[in-house]
């Protein structure tokens, strides 16, 4: 299957949100994937990466604060044991979006960082794998969530709810059914706050929206849902 029109050109643009992500350079942000014993055992006690080589402000706070290390640490375990569950497309798209939560933790204000890492942690430890098949279920990434339900009447409705990580430059906001239109394949009829039409696909473990090239007015300035959403436990009430 080839790629939805505009699925990766709009995660572009989402990146292009965070002028942080490029000030990083490569070797930086790799730091945080790094999971080999070599690394690890520079200091057990540390952050998933080597603090010789922590340039910018929040790697040097996730360095000097034991808490803080502490929940890279797990956020570092659970992308790796998630790497392992995860066909290579999907872990493609994690990947992804674990670029983008780099991106969005040099946003963030070191007297905000825990609240950034305990939020990622949890987005990690919701997904849920394997999915069902079908549509219906909740499907979350780093800007947000969508939920479809089956409701006891056998209709299928859709909320989604997404915001730029951090900033919150643009916020998104969608309700409406969900019809099926082919294998795989369904159309999101929004009737809330506008009336507009969005596509759900599934690819392996990922619900995938594609969005028409329209003004998406049930969004802010430069916001979309368009992209990879991966399963995810309901959210506590």
């Amino acid at each position: 299957m080839s790629s939805p029109p505009g699925l990766f050109t709009i995660f572009g643009l989402y990146m292009s949100s965070f002028p942080a992500l490029s000030a990083l350079g490569a070797a930086s942000a790799l730091l945080l994937f790094a999971s080999t014993p070599s690394v690890a055992a520079a200091r057990a006690d540390g952050p998933s990466f080597n603090c010789q080589r922590a340039t910018s402000d929040s790697e040097k706070a996730i360095c000097a604060n034991p808490e803080l290390a502490s929940l890279d640490r797990r956020i570092a375990a659970r992308y790796t044991a998630l790497r392992g569950q995860l066909e290579a497309r999907a872990f493609r798209s994690l990947r992804e979006d674990q670029e983008w939560f780099v991106a969005s933790r040099e946003e963030t204000a070191i007297e905000d960082l825990a609240d950034t890492l305990r939020s990622r942690l949890s987005f990690l430890n919701a997904i849920r794998l394997p999915p069902a098949s079908g549509v219906v279920g909740n499907w979350r990434n780093a800007a947000g969530m969508i939920t479809v339900t089956q409701e006891p009447s056998g209709g299928v409705t859709f909320e989604a709810n997404a915001a730029a990580p951090v900033t919150g430059r643009w916020v998104c906001g969608a309700s409406g059914d969900v019809i099926a239109a082919g294998q795989g394949r369904w159309n999101a009829v929004i009737s809330d706050p506008v009336d507009d039409t969005i596509t759900f696909e599934r690819w392996g473990s990922l619900l995938v929206v594609v969005e028409p090239q329209t003004s998406r007015e049930y969004c802010g300035l430069n916001g979309g849902l368009a992209g990879f959403y991966f399963p995810a436990a309901p959210e506590a009430q």
